[in-house]
């Protein structure tokens, strides 16, 4: 999980790469129906009951909740108890941004949730700073990809490599 799968990464700022990766909570690809409904269970948060209908403390929470939250959950509820459903699309804007309203009312621990799907599919930074030092990090590493291919198609037998390696250390972008 990397900023550079971010389009137009380079020339976002700190503040806007925050922005988006804060709105793009996808995973990585969806998360298989049983795995997530059997982590739900496991972590006494929601099960089916007898009658096939849901139970437990994310059903008691429902009424409470802002209804956008609500209605997602009941949705996502009623994807995961269907016969017919094989997966979570979390790479789907429809379910992804339920995932962290689910993973905070139930104080999951969201890597674990995460980890159903993949991980992230772009990095979770938590403020400008982190969001820069992602930044600088990403464009150094691309940097020295950058000077490292230059030096090699450079580099001739007889050329001072220091030469060579600064030049293309000069050139990379």
């Amino acid at each position: 999980m990397s900023i550079t799968e971010i389009p137009g990464w380079q020339t976002l700022s700190a503040a806007e790469l925050l922005a988006f990766t804060q709105s793009h909570p996808e995973t990585r690809r969806p998360i298989p129906v049983g795995d997530l409904q059997f982590y739900l269970q496991q972590m006494g948060k929601a099960w089916l009951g007898l009658t096939g209908a849901w139970e437990g403390p994310l059903v008691d929470l429902l009424p409470g909740l802002p209804s956008e939250l609500r209605d997602g959950i009941v949705l996502l509820l009623a994807h995961i108890r269907s016969t017919r459903s094989l997966t979570v699309d979390t790479t789907d804007p429809q379910y992804a941004p339920l995932l962290p309203g689910i993973v905070a009312v139930l104080g999951l621990d969201a890597a674990e949730v995460y980890a159903l799907g993949g991980g992230r599919r772009f990095p979770a930074l938590a403020d400008e700073a982190e969001a820069q030092a992602a930044k600088d990090a990403a464009t150094h590493s691309a940097r020295v990809t950058n000077a490292t291919a230059l030096f090699a198609e450079r580099m001739h037998a007889g050329d001072d490599p220091a030469a060579v390696m600064l030049q293309a250390w000069e050139d990379a972008v």
